[in-house]
């Protein structure tokens, strides 16, 4: 027999590959996770600018809308100046509180949104609350004429029950 493979040393060399598949292995795993969190960073990194560019999209619309609007505001009360000069005094008014928002937004910071609109909502309590109203009551009949548009066309026919499946009736003989 070998002399050479038994005591203590023979084990050794099962261990030092035992050792070395270990270190393979975890390595490996390293090496994986790595990947993947570089991955994951990169995929958040392009989620992340996707939703940027879609809130800075949305905020240049509605700046632009704020803008037109603040435009036909300001036609408005100049109209109004003669006839009704308070009238024309709160279209101005609210004008400059819309152009306030749009500045905000064009800026592109909601929180600097959300201070212009609080800032405007505490100058002119009644005009807010009086807008308020009017972009409620604008938003309920968009609401309504988008689900009167969703649902089918019902036809004067199909009201009067003309259309209903009745049970067939047979004479009895």
């Amino acid at each position: 027999m070998d002399e050479h493979l038994k005591g203590p040393d023979a084990a050794a060399p099962a261990e030092d590959k035992l050792k070395a598949a270990a270190s393979d292995a975890k390595h490996a795993i390293q090496d994986t996770a790595s990947a993947i969190a570089a991955a994951a960073k990169e995929q958040t990194g392009a989620l992340k600018d996707k939703a940027n560019s879609a809130i800075a999209g949305a905020q240049e619309k509605a700046a632009e809308q704020g803008r037109s609007a603040a435009h036909t505001l300001r036609d408005a009360a100049s109209g109004m100046q003669t006839e009704l000069p308070w009238v024309g005094m709160l279209l101005n008014k609210t004008a400059e509180g819309v152009e306030g928002l749009t500045s905000a937004l064009s800026t592109g910071n909601p929180n600097d949104a959300m201070e212009a609109v609080k800032d405007f909502a505490r100058r002119q309590p009644a005009l807010f609350l009086g807008l308020s109203v009017a972009a409620g009551f604008a938003l309920s009949r968009i609401g309504k004429t988008a689900i009167e548009s969703a649902q089918p066309n019902v036809s004067p026919a199909s009201t009067t029950g003309a259309d209903v499946d009745a049970p067939a009736v047979y004479p009895s003989a």
